[in-house]
């Protein structure tokens, strides 16, 4: 029997500690899951880099304003 493939969907702002601890706890928990970041425009410097080292799809909306 095969596991089921879990799709996690994390909504983000401008939070790259909170962000880089969340993804080290999936890759930890399901380390087959299908994760995906929405980031709202993040302006933290920081986030680039968390997306980088996770290497994660991300899909920036328009929002930060």
């Amino acid at each position: 029997m095969t596991k089921p493939k879990i799709r996690v969907a994390i909504f983000s702002y401008n939070r790259p500690d909170h962000l880089a601890n969340c993804l080290t706890s999936l890759r930890d928990l399901w380390p087959d899951a299908d994760v995906v970041i929405y980031d709202d425009n993040s302006k933290h410097p920081g986030m680039k880099k968390v997306f980088q080292k996770f290497g994660v799809p991300v899909v920036v909306g328009k929002g930060g304003t």
